[in-house]
């Protein structure tokens, strides 16, 4: 959480001093929204506050031109999600075999797939796919507009 913090800090503090509009993007989980992602616990707690610090940022800065939004991907083929262990390990190709029964589409994704939200949700076009805080493709965040105003275009 203090690495993501800290990032939109730097990245909000240039877009105001240059007084440009921008966005940031920050990656969550749906585990900060839901209670049986497990373990570790503090994965969670760490992914609510992104969400939390992601809206709160949305609503300050909207004003400003400045956009913030985030990805709440599932299950994604990392280090942490395997434990540790090789992608080729027997312990984790039977772990993947079970946690991909419990996934609708019966997969968990790749790293790089994250890429392609995360280019939408930065684009002009991904700027008005957000509403009230949940978008239909994952993400989440706030228009840069407020009822009753004109959209801002965020860069």
């Amino acid at each position: 959480m203090a690495g993501t913090l800290k990032c939109m800090d730097a990245e909000i503090s240039h877009f105001l001093e240059a007084a440009v509009s921008g966005v940031v993007v920050n990656v969550a989980s749906v585990c900060g929204e839901v209670a049986y992602c497990s373990p570790p616990f503090l994965y969670g707690v760490s992914k609510a506050a992104v969400i939390s610090a992601t809206r709160q940022a949305a609503l300050s800065y909207a004003p400003h031109g400045i956009r913030v939004a985030a990805l709440d991907p599932g299950a994604v083929n990392t280090t942490l999600l395997r434990g540790g262990r090789s992608p080729t390990d027997p312990v984790w190709l039977a772990t993947r075999r079970s946690l991909e029964a419990m996934i609708p589409q019966s997969r968990i994704s790749e790293p790089w797939e994250m890429a392609g939200p995360i280019t939408f949700l930065a684009s002009d076009t991904g700027h008005g796919q957000l509403r009230d805080g949940r978008d239909r493709h994952g993400g989440r965040g706030f228009r840069a507009e407020r009822p009753g105003r004109e959209a801002r275009r965020g860069g």
